[in-house]
């Protein structure tokens, strides 16, 4: 029998070697799985490894140990005993919740009052935490609806975060952009610092002291401001919503002695704390449907589809508990031992001495309970987690909601990419922040129209070839007119010289598939013939001779929505339908 990759891990000797097989096991979520329960096998002994990070001076390298907890009951004394010092490498230098316990702390100490400043804070009931999920998802589904394929991370799971957040802490809409940029920014920094520095040379950010980065943190400081100070009523877009008074934004700035950069640092904190957690709780859930299954060996996505559709709502929301038990939002935790740590080892085992300053990384999914789920760290005051969300009660709900929206959507898959003919995975960074998910589903089922927007440039000579396209359209009007209303799938035809008349745009919406619609009219309008020898790009001729081709040329040249945006009033509808319904042509 060979060697399990714990073995392996255990054994090599070679520092940057076993360092870099014990990255790529904890970055995949599989092989992470396999290596938690053959610790789990051996009573979860801590793993002992060197760290990339380099220190001053002429030392060997690499000098500085980490030990990754994962037993349950040392990641408890981690939590009660280490110290936050990690994050103090962050621009906030720490002084944001994030990562902050009660455990080990006095009363005066400043995450103490933080953590009880914020829990008052975010103490929002029940029916205005369901309005902000609704709004939030109402705004945060509408691109994602538009297009065959989306990105979960991008599109959906980071958008309703960032709606959320913009809601419940009052933010205008008009800091949208900020947000999504700070927050993962802030994000990115934060996981880097639990633990990408250990395996990575740095986070791939820009510089906090950059331009860049210094003019995003500025203008968004100043939107959180204005924000928590109730200005611009006239932004304010979620009156029917929540009380704007009751925000928690606001609510954060009239706590007793706060000054302006305590209140941003809470907001902008708990802000990108949720954002990140939420996003991979989503992604993970999700991810987790598609490969695992019951205990009938049947695809987990199709029940929680079948449950999606059919309203069984507590069915999905013990999936989704279950999906995030396995895969927790936030799988690690850093700490740093601040005196000698003795971890016991099981059923008789050596015991593990760790040395005062040693970097902890801790296992947050590897040994949970069966029985309450490992959610969030669990909840504030619940003995049986000693890392407590204080805003779990806002994103639960907005991470149950967002996932059954996702799974409602028809045929929903992994989307294929074409050089592997493999699903495309959920990527992930340091095995921690989810970075894409493609998926796809059947559009047509929930938008029948498409917009089509083909710009081509004009021959030279320009101008001269501008006015034969002008009077060939003219001419030709006609045959197109005809050739669309015998195609019934076609709501709206135009054409345009357009970019100081050097190129011609042909406009339409239409019903149903590309590749079917654009190849009828290549085979039905010959216009297309003389309109391409004014034209640069052109098919071979006669199209109808060539119709594959007409098509790629049609596909190479279309211009997308702007942001994959396209509106439609009766999206369901085709051309067919309003026509038996009886609108009569004129």
């Amino acid at each position: 029998m060979g060697l399990t990759r714990l073995d392996r891990i255990q054994g090599e000797t070679r520092p940057l070697v076993q360092n870099r097989l014990l990255f790529e096991t904890l970055r995949n979520d599989h092989k992470r799985t396999v290596l938690y329960r053959a610790l789990a096998d051996r009573g979860f002994p801590p793993l002992r490894f060197k760290s990339v990070m380099r220190t001053d001076g002429n030392g060997p390298w690499p000098s500085q140990d980490v030990f990754l907890l994962s037993a349950r009951t040392h990641v408890e004394t981690a939590l009660q005993a280490g110290s936050v010092a990690p994050y103090a490498a962050l621009d906030s230098g720490g002084r944001f919740l994030l990562g902050q316990d009660e455990f080990g702390q006095q009363p005066a100490c400043p995450h103490a009052k933080q953590r009880a400043i914020a829990l008052d804070a975010l103490k929002v009931d029940q029916a205005t935490i369901e309005r902000c999920v609704e709004a939030a998802l109402h705004r945060a589904m509408v691109l994602p609806q538009k297009g065959h394929t989306f990105d979960l991370v991008t599109d959906v799971a980071r958008q309703a975060a960032l709606r959320m957040v913009a809601v419940v802490f009052g933010m205008p809409a008009k800091s949208h952009v900020l947000l999504e940029l700070a927050m993962h920014a802030t994000y990115v920094r934060l996981t880097f610092q639990i633990i990408g520095r250990h395996f990575a040379p740095d986070d791939g950010q820009a510089p906090p002291d950059s331009e860049g980065a210094r003019d995003i943190k500025a203008r968004l400081e100043e939107e959180v401001d204005r924000a928590v100070r109730l200005e611009d009523p006239q932004e304010w877009w979620d009156v029917d919503v929540i009380d704007r008074a009751a925000a928690v934004g606001p609510r954060l700035a009239r706590v007793p002695g706060a000054t302006d950069e305590d209140t941003r640092t809470m907001v902008l904190g708990l802000m990108a704390g949720t954002v990140g957690n939420v996003t991979s709780a989503i992604a993970n859930t999700i991810d987790h449907f598609f490969h695992a299954t019951d205990e009938n060996d049947a695809p987990l996505i199709d029940r929680a589809m079948d449950a999606a559709r059919h309203g069984h709502v507590d069915t999905l929301r013990r999936m989704t508990a279950d999906a995030m038990r396995a895969r927790p939002p936030a799988p690690f935790l850093a700490r740093t031992a601040v005196a000698e740590m003795r971890l016991s080892g099981a059923a008789g085992g050596a015991e593990t001495v760790v040395p005062r300053g040693s970097h902890l990384l801790l296992a947050m999914g590897a040994d949970t309970p069966s029985d309450p789920a490992f959610l969030f760290g669990g909840a504030v005051g619940d003995p049986m987690f000693p890392h407590a969300c204080v805003g779990r009660h806002l994103a639960l709900p907005l991470v149950h909601e967002t996932v059954r929206q996702v799974l409602r959507l028809p045929g929903l898959a992994r989307d294929i990419d074409p050089a592997t003919r493999r699903p495309r995975p959920l990527a992930k960074r340091w095995g921690a922040i989810c970075e894409h998910f493609p998926l796809r589903y059947q559009r047509d089922r929930r938008l029948n129209q498409q917009p089509l927007c083909v710009v081509l440039p004009i021959k030279e000579p320009v101008a001269e070839n501008a006015q034969k396209l002008e009077l060939l359209t003219r001419a030709g009007a006609p045959v197109v007119e005809q050739a669309l209303m015998d195609a019934q799938n076609v709501h709206f035809a135009w054409f345009g010289l357009v970019e100081n008349r050097t190129h011609l745009a042909m406009y339409t919406v239409y019903d149903g598939d590309f590749d079917a619609y654009v190849e009828h009219f290549a085979l039905r309008v010959p216009l297309f013939d003389e309109q391409f020898k004014y034209l640069e790009g052109a098919p071979r001729t006669p199209i109808r001779l060539h119709p594959k081709e007409f098509v790629d040329m049609i596909r190479k040249y279309n211009r997308a929505p702007l942001g994959g945006y396209f509106y439609s009033a009766y999206p369901q509808v085709g051309v067919a339908t309003i026509l038996h319904e009886g609108l009569e042509r004129q």
